[in-house]
């Protein structure tokens, strides 16, 4: 669902903000950033296509900053965030990293298969996923 264009105006004037101190490595503002946009999208937030957008910035900007806790916090809201984007795997992805990252190797692996397989193992592609792809098929 779109956001109302005065509410997309401002969301994206914050996103850019955001773009610029994410060059400049300066992760903290960012996510000051983003939640400024999550606190801005109106309630149900999550049936908006902005709120997988901004729910997963969060989790990677929090897991730039070694924030497991509050990236697995936006990884349970991204689950219900845009129902009507097609489910390729992302979701549990970002699940599957965030147990890796905390050492639970094993709920880990239970994301990952699901990621696997909605993406027929493209979620695993490129050097951003390496070391997970390599854990996935340690454990197959």
């Amino acid at each position: 669902m779109e956001l109302p264009e005065s509410i997309q105006a401002q969301v994206d004037v914050l996103s850019e903000k955001s773009e610029i101190h994410f060059a400049a490595v300066q992760y903290e503002i960012c996510i000051e950033l983003h939640e400024e946009c999550w606190e801005l999208l109106p309630i149900p937030k999550e049936v908006y296509d902005d709120s997988y957008y901004v729910a997963e910035g969060l989790i990677i900007l929090n897991m730039k900053v070694n924030n497991l806790t509050q990236a697995k916090h936006w990884a349970t809201i991204l689950l219900t965030c845009d129902p009507d984007r097609i489910d390729s795997g992302e979701r549990d992805m970002w699940l599957g990293c965030i147990a890796y990252e905390e050492h639970k190797p094993d709920e880990a692996m239970k994301h990952f298969k699901v990621a696997f397989k909605k993406s027929k193992g493209r979620r695993f592609l490129g050097a951003d996923n390496e070391q997970y792809y390599k854990f996935y098929l340690s454990q197959k």
